[in-house]
């Protein structure tokens, strides 16, 4: 199966449990496969809050999904709007930088993934690997801001306490985890 749908599957599960059908205050979600017995973690629901009156609500979620025998880890870019602000249109290449305590962090993806409408909003997720030791550097920041450069907008949020204490679990999730078990291969 196709790890891209297995892991938007995932995400797409994350986020309904997070939007209030589960009772848990725990902002990371850990799936056991239960053919495989690897895991999968996620961290949703994780907005970057803006005072004041804003245009676009943006979440930076994680994800921690393994893929031929070894975990890789991703930060999410999900963006929503009104339909007439419009998608920010988030293009491949270097588009995503976090500054953390002053070190500039510069992450490059695929550009914008999955974009879709509900109603009067609409939606677009943007996904980037990043490596153990950047996500190290962001969960123990002080200070930290995103940057995500859409087509005609640059995006700026600062982190709040509640994100730095949602990334730090993340961190510690992903840190104390094992590696996945790789699959037997049968010979025949």
């Amino acid at each position: 199966m196709n790890h891209l749908k297995i892991f938007l599957s995932l995400l797409l599960a994350a986020t309904f449990l997070g939007s209030g059908c589960a009772t848990s205050s725990d902002p990371v979600t850990t799936y056991r496969d239960p053919l495989t017995n690897q895991e999968t973690d996620l961290l949703g629901d994780n907005e970057l809050v803006k005072p004041g009156a804003v245009r676009e609500v943006i979440e930076l979620n994680a994800a921690r999904i393994p893929i031929r025998g070894e975990y890789k880890t991703y930060l999410i870019v999900q963006y929503a709007a009104r339909k007439e602000a419009g998608y920010l249109e988030i293009f491949p290449g270097r588009t995503l930088t976090i500054v953390a305590d002053g070190k500039e962090l510069k992450f490059a993806g695929l550009g914008s993934m999955e974009k879709n409408e509900k109603g009067n909003i609409v939606y677009e997720n943007a996904r980037y690997e990043i490596s153990a030791a950047d996500l190290a550097t962001i969960a123990h920041a002080k200070k930290a801001t995103l940057l995500v450069q859409g087509k005609d907008l640059l995006i700026e949020r600062d982190f709040g306490p509640e994100n730095f204490a949602r990334f730090r679990e993340f961190y510690e999730r992903v840190r104390t985890a094992g590696q996945p078990r790789v699959q037997p291969k049968l010979k025949y």
